[in-house]
């Protein structure tokens, strides 16, 4: 991958998820993904996805509790 294509799909994911678009942030990924994130599994978005199709339930379940520009 080219830097020029790197920085290209880094500007897109950021302008994504700074309009909440999940399905657009979900188009970014491979078809097959190995990620896994770590934490309490009281919290929705805590746990393993292998498929780019999980990626939009993901961003779904945080954008819900999070207001980007704002902290608390």
């Amino acid at each position: 991958m080219k830097i020029q294509d790197t920085r290209s799909t880094a500007a897109q994911l950021l302008e994504r998820l700074g309009a909440a678009d999940a399905e657009g942030v979900q188009a970014l990924f491979a078809e097959k993904i190995d990620w896994f994130v770590p934490g309490s599994t009281a919290l929705p978005w805590v746990g393993p996805r292998t498929r780019r199709g999980q990626v939009a339930s993901f961003r779904g379940a945080q954008h819900s509790l999070f207001t980007i520009g704002e902290s608390s």
